[in-house]
C-alpha cells in the first residue's frame, strides 16, 4: 500500500468545499481510478457563491436553542467525513481515501494530503494530536505522525469496522479473530499479550465465520472490556493484563459501559435478565440487585463522577439508575427509538441523547427535566462531534459544520 502524501495549496475552509484548491481538485482523479469502498462515489455539485447557497433548515425539538448561524460547508455528502482533535481546534477531514488537516479557529489548511488506497470510514486522533488513527472500508489501518505526515508503521489489516482508541494515553485495541491485542500508538508496536474472550476450541467450532467482539473502554482510559455474546473480559490498558477470570453471565450479554474512572461496569444482558448488571472492577464483584428492565438494553452510560447510570431499553424509554442504590431515579422517558447514543457534558450536569433520525434531546440531571433540542441532516454514527465549555458541535451529512450553545 502506497502512503506517499502530496501537497495542496492552504486556506479557508472553502477551499475543502471546493471553492480553490484541496481536496475537490482531486476529485477528477478520484473518479478515474476510483478505490474499493462501500457504494458509489457521490458526484460533487459545483460550488455555490455565498448569496446562491439555501438556508439550512432546522426544526425545534422541545424548543430551540440559539444556534451559530455561521455553517460552513466542508465537503460533498456521502463521501465527506470529520474528527476534531478533542479539547483543541483542529480538524481532520476525509474526501473518499484523502485526508487533511484544519483549524477551525482561523480556518487555514494543512499543507499536505495523507492519501490512502480506499476510502475512509473512521479516524482518531491521538497524543495531543501528534497521532492520527485511519481505517479504510477495506479494513486497512494506518497510525499516521502528524508532524512528519508519515505512518509510524507500515499499514495493516485488521478484523475490525471501529477503532478504539485511547488519546490521552497513546494506546488501541486491535481486535483479530474477536480477541483483542493492546497497541502503542507512539511506536506502533503491541503491548502485552492477546486480550482472549475467544478460546481456540470457540474459533475452531466457528469454522469460516466471523468472530464478533466489543470493545469498551473507561473514560480515563485505565481499563477495557471486551465481550462476546457470552463472555466478558476485563484488562488494564497500562499493561493489557487481566484483571479478573473472564465473566460468563447467565444470559447473553447485549453490551457494556465503564465508569469513568474504570472502578464499576455495566454489563447489558438480554433475555431471561434483561438487566444491566453493575459489576465492581476493584472486587470482581457483582453487585446486587441487577437493574432490571421490561426489555433488553441497548445503550448505557455512567455520569462524570460514576454515581448514576443513565440507559436506553428496547422500548426506547431512558432511564436514571443511582449506581450505589440500585435504585431507579425518576421516570422512565420516551424518546421514540431506542437506537440512540448518550453523552454527558464535562461537568455531568448536562445530559445530551443523539436519536436516531437526526435529533438531539438534552436534559438535566439534577432535576432530569428536557431542555431545548435541537434536529437536523445527520445519523448518530456518522456525525463528528465534540462538547467543549459548554457548546455542541455536529458535522451534518452534508458537511456543513454547525453550532449549538
Amino acid at each position: 500500500m502506497s502512503v506517499s502524501p502530496s501537497t495542496c495549496r492552504g486556506g479557508d475552509l472553502r477551499h475543502v468545499a471546493g471553492q480553490g484548491g484541496g481536496l475537490q481538485d482531486r476529485h477528477q482523479e478520484l473518479l478515474a481510478h476510483q478505490p474499493p469502498h462501500l457504494g458509489a462515489v457521490a458526484q460533487v455539485p459545483a460550488p455555490l457563491r455565498e448569496d446562491e447557497r439555501e438556508p439550512h433548515p432546522r426544526q425545534p425539538v422541545g424548543g430551540l436553542e440559539r444556534i451559530d448561524p455561521r455553517a460552513e460547508l466542508l465537503g460533498p455528502q456521502e463521501t465527506f467525513t470529520a474528527v476534531f482533535d478533542e479539547g483543541s481546534p483542529r480538524l481532520a477531514i476525509s474526501f473518499e481515501g484523502v485526508v487533511q488537516l484544519l483549524d477551525t479557529n482561523t480556518g487555514s489548511n494543512g499543507e499536505a494530503l495523507l492519501e490512502h488506497q480506499a476510502a475512509i470510514s473512521e479516524m482518531r486522533f491521538a497524543l495531543g494530536g501528534r497521532r492520527l488513527v485511519t481505517l479504510q472500508y477495506d479494513r486497512t489501518l494506518t497510525i499516521w505522525n502528524t508532524d512528519t505526515m508519515e505512518a509510524v508503521v507500515a499499514p495493516a489489516v485488521i478484523d475490525d469496522m471501529v477503532l478504539r482508541v485511547m488519546p490521552v494515553r497513546g494506546r488501541m485495541v486491535v481486535l483479530t479473530q474477536g480477541n483483542g491485542q493492546l497497541v502503542d500508538l507512539e511506536t506502533g508496536a503491541t503491548i502485552g499479550g492477546p486480550m482472549e474472550v475467544w478460546s481456540p476450541a470457540d474459533l475452531k467450532a466457528l469454522g469460516e465465520r466471523l468472530a464478533f467482539s466489543s470493545v469498551y473502554v473507561s473514560a480515563d482510559e485505565s481499563r477495557v472490556a471486551i465481550s462476546n455474546e457470552t463472555r466478558i473480559g476485563f484488562w488494564s490498558a497500562d499493561d493489557g493484563a487481566l484483571l479478573w477470570p473472564v465473566i460468563t453471565p447467565d444470559a447473553p450479554i447485549v453490551g457494556a459501559s465503564l465508569a469513568p474512572d474504570g472502578r464499576r461496569a455495566a454489563v447489558l444482558l438480554d433475555n431471561p435478565l434483561r438487566a444491566a448488571a453493575l459489576v465492581d472492577l476493584e472486587t470482581g464483584k457483582l453487585q446486587q440487585p441487577v437493574l432490571a428492565h421490561p426489555s433488553f438494553v441497548t445503550a448505557a452510560k455512567f455520569s462524570p463522577d460514576g454515581g448514576t447510570l443513565v440507559t436506553i431499553a428496547d422500548d426506547a424509554n431512558l432511564r436514571f439508575w443511582d449506581v450505589g442504590t440500585g435504585a431507579a431515579r425518576g421516570e422512565p422517558i420516551f424518546l421514540e427509538s431506542g437506537e440512540s447514543e448518550i453523552r454527558f457534558s464535562n461537568d455531568g450536569r448536562r445530559l445530551i441523547v443523539l436519536v436516531q433520525g437526526g435529533i438531539v434531546r438534552q436534559f438535566d440531571t439534577l432535576t432530569l427535566s428536557e431542555l431545548p433540542g435541537w434536529s437536523g441532516d445527520f445519523a448518530n454514527q456518522d456525525a463528528a462531534w465534540q462538547q467543549d465549555l459548554g457548546r455542541l458541535v455536529i458535522s451534518e451529512l452534508g458537511g456543513r459544520l454547525v453550532e449549538l450553545d
